[in-house]
């Protein structure tokens, strides 16, 4: 039988002898394969073949403008004054995922974290550290804390299979983590000390924090239809407070007077829901966030258009030379 399979990070050929044989790779190199399909003779295949690439650029009044360098580029942040973008680029297929920074102001991009299988990583509010998560060769996720200018090696913090972190208040590291086949949101100082669960009930994922990193974002299970949804949880205590049912994204604006959401599970496209003098509703207990929206149906006007970029000011939108199947 013919298939193909991603392998260390790229997508290629294979082939496999039924019913015990060895899997054998049939093609190599920087371009991808998707999808194969056998000639009525036996004698041919086809596929697609083609490299997938993320590029981050910025929309102004000007045009367009790639920010990120060539490779695919994922998971971008904005520090909190909105000069400088963080991401996960990976240069090539086959390279290991590393954190960029590009700076707004003057175009310069460079590497802070190198040599590592990054998932996902945050970047404290005063730029100084960087906490990240990624894979060992052969073993878990686990997280790992670097300092911004590179001058020291990243260190271990916390457990094999944490995931998922993001500074919380105080320089407090808020990350996912297994417990008896279950997943919990939990805290922890930097140094991996008091360790403690923000929530006694398990969690789905961890999807981000608030501006003023007081607020986690996460996706819960819940006794329902959809059977998930994503909330806000108080990191100083306090009830969750649901932001969407099913699963959406919800992003604060990098001053964290505004926070954007989109809609997955109604297909809505992004949208600012709350003013600064509304989002704050989310920590009191009992405020739904629901009630703090118009009454009217919301219809895209102006700055909302159709898969708009997710901040207001500056635009940016990840853009793909090719979309994979």
């Amino acid at each position: 039988m013919y298939f193909t399979a991603r392998v260390d990070g790229a997508n290629h050929l294979w082939r496999q002898r039924v019913p015990d044989g060895s899997p054998e790779r049939l093609t190599s190199g920087p371009g991808e394969e998707d999808g194969v399909a056998v000639s009525a003779d036996g004698r041919s295949l086809v596929t697609s073949v083609g490299m997938i690439e993320n590029g981050v650029w910025m929309h102004t009044h000007a045009g367009d403008r790639l920010i990120s360098p060539e490779g695919s580029a994922w998971d971008l942040s904005f520090s909190p004054d909105g000069n400088l973008l963080y991401y996960v680029l990976r240069r090539t297929p086959t390279s290991m995922p590393e954190v960029w920074v590009s700076d707004l102001r003057s175009g310069a991009s460079e590497p802070i974290v190198v040599g590592h299988l990054v998932k996902s990583f945050d970047v404290s509010p005063d730029g100084m550290q960087v906490v990240f998560d990624a894979r060992t060769p052969g073993g878990p996720l686990q997280l790992w804390l670097a300092s911004r200018d590179g001058r020291s090696v990243p260190r271990l913090v916390g457990l094999p299979g944490d995931d998922a972190p993001f500074f919380g208040p105080g320089g407090d590291i808020v990350f996912r983590a297994s417990e008896s086949g279950k997943n919990y949101l939990y805290r922890m100082k930097a140094d991996g000390s008091t360790r403690a669960k923000v929530l006694p009930d398990p969690i789905v994922d961890l999807k981000g924090m608030s501006a003023d990193r007081r607020l986690a974002v996460a996706m819960v299970p819940v006794d329902d239809v959809p059977s998930t949804a994503v909330v806000a949880v108080p990191l100083d205590g306090g009830a969750a407070t649901r932001v969407c049912p099913a699963q959406c994204m919800a992003r604060w604006s990098p001053g964290g007077r505004q926070l954007y959401q989109r809609d997955f599970h109604r297909r809505i496209p992004h949208r600012r829901c709350h003013p600064s003098a509304n989002f704050l509703a989310l920590r009191r207990p009992a405020v739904r966030v629901r009630q703090t929206f118009p009454a009217r149906p919301f219809r895209p006007s102006g700055v909302f258009q159709r898969n708009p970029p997710l901040w207001e000011q500056p635009r940016l939108l990840p853009r793909r030379s090719r979309q994979p199947y």
